[in-house]
């Protein structure tokens, strides 16, 4: 299984979850093999897309991590 995402959330970009999933049933629920490609191509591609825009707002307002 892979997992990528972002430990921290903004609360001031609206829809901006790094984090958005699929169940295995409703994936499973899904019988074409290109349907279930599109499904996980488009989390993956929101998930990204959020990543991102939560990076870029940090940025702006210079927000860093520590670690």
């Amino acid at each position: 299984m892979i997992r990528l995402g972002y430990v921290a959330m903004t609360l001031n970009l609206k829809d901006a979850s790094p984090s958005k999933t699929a169940t295995v049933a409703t994936y499973n629920k899904i019988e074409d093999p290109e349907g279930k490609k599109y499904r996980l191509e488009k989390l993956t591609r929101a998930n990204l897309q959020n990543i991102l825009r939560i990076l870029r707002y940090n940025l702006a307002h210079d927000i860093y991590g520590h670690g």
